[in-house]
């Protein structure tokens, strides 16, 4: 429930912020084709893939699933969504040892961001 509050919240702030809005969650989320994913490059992979790059296949596959009793819809929404923190607080990958409960709290403090910038059509 207090995630649905939030998310009206955001909703609500989007709609009030308008193409002005929309505009900057667009760069934003533009950034995530240029943030390589953290554990290609420590494993020095040639060309590492990007956080887009990521998400992306993550939604194929979504898609893909053959499995009907999945709601392709929503979890096309999620491999969309999930890594979107990732444009402000960058790829924190397990190399980096930042405490699981670190990285949850600086991704949880950048979540109000994401979802007021978010728009409401996700």
């Amino acid at each position: 429930m207090a995630a649905e509050a939030e998310r009206e919240a955001a909703v609500g702030l989007m709609a009030a912020a308008g193409a002005r809005g929309l505009l900057q969650f667009l760069r934003l989320v533009g950034q995530l084709k240029r943030v390589p994913r953290t554990g290609w490059v420590l494993r020095k992979v040639e060309r590492p893939e990007s956080v887009s790059d990521h998400m992306y296949r993550m939604a194929v596959m979504a898609l893909a699933a053959g499995d009907a009793s999945l709601d392709k819809g929503r979890c096309v929404r999620l491999a969309l969504v999930h890594d979107m923190a990732e444009c402000i607080v960058g790829d924190i990958a397990p190399a980096d040892n930042v405490p699981k409960e670190e990285k949850h709290r600086r991704e949880e403090k950048k979540t109000t961001t994401k979802w007021v910038l978010t728009p409401a059509v996700l």
